[in-house]
């Protein structure tokens, strides 16, 4: 199981208790994975005393925790692993994610699933585009961080017509692009003096039909587009793009050998920074905004605001841990050295409010935090 949108909106609106939340990274290959089993073992080992720290009946702790034991035995689900894996359980409900980001070890019982680390996935889940450009083939792949997905064109021309990449610039015959059969792209050659430049011309003529026809076929305006190709083909389709999402770095090479799947995870690398860039927009905002009452970096603030549902924007620091109570009635906040029976991490509270009032929740490194602190506000009103 994968971490969407969707999972947040049921782990944040679940009122089971206890809940119990398991995070670790994990590996993909290599002798660390037989690691990974014994990891999760000493884990849940760790919440089953905190469980009975809370006078839960050893079979209630049984019942709870015996699926999460149910994968630690089974050795072959440790070879199929990603970089980070997350167990969430609570009475009646267990649910268990692989997930393509690594964790901060945390294994903890609250009234509340921890979720801050699952929030930065999120842009796993934002689709992006590459074009890949090649001679005998043009490929659309719609991609996520974790899943790519060829597209299928239908008519539109694929093919560069050979002598539009090959002919030796000089050649005393010029050619130009003709349709066959409605949908194929041919070449015809006529008299006069032909160079590098009349077959440039071309090439572009070509790829300002392409990109009219892949309009319909791109899901929105500002999906991020990635280009592969040799140099020679990419600058010459910029030239020809009307999109406006189209990032000004590409996959630098042929890419007809390469699959679907490759191709999007290179071109992950350059799409993330701009998936990236809505928190330095919002913190921008922010700094904006500061010296008045729409921003805040006090936490008791934060959280009557978030419960409120008056945070349009959360900033947290990853790793970051505030513990103690929120009282929702009196709006008091009790802070505490550690979790303890009755403890809440406050950040991830806040994080669990201001998502299910409809705020966006930025865990970014604590240098990106605004206002220097583990947490900060913009508020609607």
């Amino acid at each position: 199981m994968t971490v969407t949108r969707a999972t947040l909106e049921e782990l944040t609106t679940l009122d089971l208790r206890p809940a119990v939340s398991i995070l670790m990274s994990t590996h993909r290959a290599g002798r660390d994975v037989g690691q990974d089993w014994i990891r999760l073992k000493n884990l849940l080992r760790d919440v089953e005393g905190q469980l009975e720290a809370r006078d839960l009946p050893k079979a209630d702790i049984a019942r709870l925790l015996g699926p999460g034991h149910t994968l630690v035995d089974d050795r072959a689900f440790w070879r199929r692993q990603d970089e980070g894996f997350a167990v969430y359980a609570a009475p009646n409900f267990f649910r268990w994610y692989r997930c393509p980001e690594r964790f901060g070890e945390l294994a903890l019982v609250s009234d509340w699933f921890h979720v801050t680390q699952l929030f930065p996935l999120l842009s796993v889940e934002r689709p992006f585009c590459v074009l890949a450009l090649s001679q005998n083939d043009v490929r659309l792949i719609r991609a996520t961080r974790t899943d790519a997905t060829l597209v299928d064109l239908g008519e539109l021309p694929r093919r560069l017509p050979d002598a539009l990449l090959t002919e030796p610039p000089g050649q005393e015959l010029q050619h130009h692009v003709v349709s066959v059969g409605g949908s194929r792209p041919a070449v015809a050659f006529h008299g006069h003096g032909s160079g590098l430049d009349h077959r440039k011309d071309e090439i572009r003529e070509f790829f300002h039909r392409l990109d009219r026809g892949l309009r319909p076929f791109l899901p929105d305006r500002d999906v991020p587009l990635v280009l592969a190709g040799v140099d020679y083909l990419i600058p010459i389709y910029r030239e020809a793009n009307s999109h406006r999402g189209l990032l000004p770095e590409s996959i630098q090479g042929n890419p007809e050998d390469q699959t679907p799947q490759a191709l999007a995870s290179r071109a992950w690398e350059r799409v993330r920074p701009y998936l990236d860039a809505a928190d330095r927009v919002a913190a921008d905002r922010y700094e904006e905004l500061a010296g008045g009452n729409r921003v805040s970096n006090d936490l008791a603030t934060i959280l009557r605001a978030a419960h409120e549902g008056r945070v349009s924007d959360l900033f947290l620091a990853a790793s970051a841990r505030r513990w103690g109570r929120f009282e929702p009635g009196s709006g008091a906040v009790t802070l505490r050295d550690a979790p303890g029976v009755a403890g809440d991490d406050l950040l991830n509270l806040a994080a669990i409010h201001t998502f299910k009032r409809g705020g966006i929740v930025h865990v970014v490194p604590p240098e990106r935090v605004p206002a220097h602190g583990d947490i900060a506000a913009i508020f609607r009103y």
